[in-house]
């Protein structure tokens, strides 16, 4: 795809987006100038070391707390649920989807019912339930089924009917990213979808972030048009599954510009190995980009400008961005 191509199919803007907190006048600065477009179908993974305001950014992209200054630009895909015009984010809303660390499901809820839920608010009101019942039970039969087909396709056809309590750390994982899919959001954002889940959970869950990384760029699939942003400190696995690596850092050569810190920012951005679902993933292939990340995202001691490693998009200009075939 070239250069030209991908820039007519963005499917997310952060123009100049700066976050604080605090007195104004001595503000703690967390992020300063965030400018990235994350294409259409991509899977980028956001790094950075603690603290240095990835889920902040995270949280603007969502709107559930909009930056200070600049702006979080959303461009539904023509085959959008929710279509419409480029918009600038202000709020929630249904075209992005959140996956967050914390368990999200609700423990009196079937696994099904958890990941219908969501339709059930979109579609349904306390007046179908208790004054149009014939049409309630209708569409609740519809919703509760296409909820057991995604359940098949991430695998979990089994657990239909149990509760979260009975679901291992990494099956309430890949149901929560169900409980966020089936509303078709354009953007699927996901907070350290790693954490807290045994080697075996991480691989299946990589395997499953895969699956839809694919689905989505295969026409009519039914992820078609869905984009994915992952935080994560796993390093290994965000590699595995993006297709781009975004890294934040508070570790840059600010000092030659501005006398107090003025915030993390992007310090590295870069395309990644292309992997299919299925096929085994050599951690050998991206060893030599672990460790440019290492030194340009997490050490304090390499500071280096800012653009110094934000090469993406000229990378795809070169034909080097663009994707690999799948090995």
């Amino acid at each position: 795809m070239s250069a030209d191509t991908m820039q007519q199919n963005i499917a997310l803007e952060c123009q100049h987006v700066s976050q604080w907190f605090g007195d104004p006048a001595n503000p703690h600065n967390v992020l300063h100038e965030i400018n990235c477009q994350l294409v259409r179908g991509q899977a980028v993974a956001c790094v950075g070391p603690s603290g240095c305001g990835k889920t902040t950014l995270l949280k603007a992209i969502l709107g559930t707390q909009l930056a200070k200054n600049g702006k979080v630009i959303i461009h539904p895909p023509p085959d959008s649920p929710h279509n419409g015009d480029p918009a600038e984010v202000t709020r929630p809303g249904l075209d992005r989807g959140i996956v967050f660390q914390e368990n999200s499901l609700f423990p009196y809820m079937t696994t099904v019912k958890n990941v219908a839920y969501g339709l059930m608010l979109r579609d349904l009101s306390l007046p179908d339930q208790f004054f149009r019942w014939q049409k309630w039970f209708r569409v609740r039969r519809q919703q509760l089924e296409q909820a057991r087909d995604l359940l098949a396709d991430f695998g979990l056809e089994k657990a239909a009917s149990k509760y979260p309590y009975q679901l291992s750390g990494g099956m309430k994982r890949r149901v929560a990213i169900a409980q966020a899919m089936i509303m078709r959001p354009d953007i699927l954002l996901l907070d350290e979808p790693f954490t807290g889940l045994d080697e075996r959970s991480i691989e299946v869950l990589i395997q499953l972030l895969l699956k839809i990384n694919v689905t989505v760029k295969e026409a009519g699939g039914p992820f078609s048009g869905t984009s994915i942003v992952l935080v994560t400190h796993e390093l290994n696995s965000g590699i595995a599954v993006a297709d781009r690596v975004v890294g934040i850092s508070q570790y840059w050569d600010w000092e030659q510009v501005f006398e107090t810190f003025p915030g993390a920012t992007i310090v590295y951005d870069r395309s990644a190995p292309v992997y299919a679902p299925d096929m085994k993933i050599d951690y050998h292939d991206f060893a030599q980009q672990r460790e440019e990340i290492f030194r340009a995202v997490y050490d304090p001691d390499i500071l280096q400008t800012a653009d110094y490693f934000r090469t993406f998009w000229q990378e795809v200009r070169d034909k080097h961005g663009t994707k690999k075939a799948l090995r």
